[in-house]
Formats: structure tokens, C-alpha cells, sequence
């Protein structure tokens, strides 16, 4: 081999270890990719968190419109029992439907409880809460606290811990205001 032959292959192979990266190189490489991995599980790791929290809360709400259009039932059904005659007044044929409509209402307001649908409670002088009340009207009265509940119009609902329908009521104002005012 020729001494030109022999620069020649020197200077290949000097070129060819200028090209290859070190040990250093390839370890940091290493590292980068190893954190990109992890990264890229972590990220996915919380994607199936989120989409499993997603599909349970979808099942436990699935049921919102269903749920709204039973409890129009249940108060049709609260209805009827609230105007029962007295039982002077009633046979006891009357009194033998009455009875099975509130034993309905029972059943209904238990498959209601299953499901985690409950009622709001509220009670005449409880402070209105605009999250869980509706105001349908004023009414002037020095019977209870200026903007508490009056009257409790439709009772409130909820499926779990979401609002299902707020109960509608209408609330105290009182009459000495506006003539202090006015």
C-alpha cells in the first residue's frame, strides 16, 4: 500500500471518530429518552384517570332527565295524598285507594333513595339558598325573617350530590321595609 493510500485510510478514519458520538453522548442520550418514556407513561397513566373518573360519573348521572321526569310523578302522587278528606268524611273504599296511593308513594320515593335521588329539605323560615331554592314570588309577612321560605311550592331534589331541581318557594319580605324606604 501506497503512503497515499495509507494518509487516505488515516483520514477516513479519522473522520469516522470525529463522527461517532462518545460515551458521554450516547449515556446523555440515554437519559433523555428514558425521560421522555417516563413522561409519555405518567401522561398516560393520568389520561386513564381522568377518562375512568369521566365514565363513573357519567354512569352515576346517566339518568338526570329520567330521574327529573319520575320526581314529577312523586309529586303528583304527593298530590293526591295531601288532599285526602278527612276520614269522617271518606268510605272505606276511599280510604282503601288513599292507602294504596301512599304505599306507591312509598315504594316510588324507596327506588328513588336507591338510585340516589333525594329530596331537599326545606322547611317554612329556613333561609332561601339560592343553590337549592327557587323564589317564585314575594309575599309580605312579619311571620318569619325578611328572604326566608314562605311557602314551599314544588320540592327540591337531588341526584347524589348534583342539584336535580331546585324547590320552589316563595320567600318573606318584609312590610315595614318599603314604607321605610318608600
Amino acid at each position: 500500500m501506497s503512503n497515499q493510500a495509507k494518509n487516505h485510510n488515516i483520514e477516513e478514519e479519522t473522520e469516522i471518530s470525529e463522527k461517532k458520538p462518545s460515551i458521554q453522548d450516547l449515556e446523555e442520550e440515554i437519559e433523555k429518552l428514558k425521560d421522555k418514556v417516563l413522561r409519555s407513561s405518567a401522561e398516560l397513566d393520568n389520561m386513564r384517570k381522568r377518562t375512568e373518573k369521566q365514565i363513573q360519573e357519567e354512569r352515576q348521572y346517566a339518568l338526570t332527565s329520567f330521574a327529573r321526569d319520575l320526581i314529577s310523578v312523586t309529586d303528583n302522587l304527593d298530590l293526591a295524598i295531601s288532599h285526602k278528606p278527612s276520614k269522617e268524611v271518606t268510605s272505606q273504599e276511599v280510604e282503601l285507594i288513599l292507602q294504596g296511593v301512599e304505599m306507591i308513594y312509598g315504594q316510588l320515593k324507596d327506588v328513588l333513595a336507591r338510585h340516589g335521588i333525594s329530596q331537599i329539605s326545606t322547611e317554612p323560615g329556613q333561609a332561601f339558598d339560592h343553590n337549592i331554592h327557587q323564589a317564585i314570588s314575594q309575599v309580605e309577612t312579619n311571620e318569619y325573617p325578611n328572604g326566608s321560605v314562605v311557602t314551599i311550592m314544588q320540592k327540591g331534589y337531588k341526584i347524589r350530590d348534583r342539584l336535580l331541581r331546585p324547590a320552589s318557594v316563595t320567600i318573606a319580605k318584609d312590610p315595614e321595609k318599603d314604607k321605610v324606604d318608600g
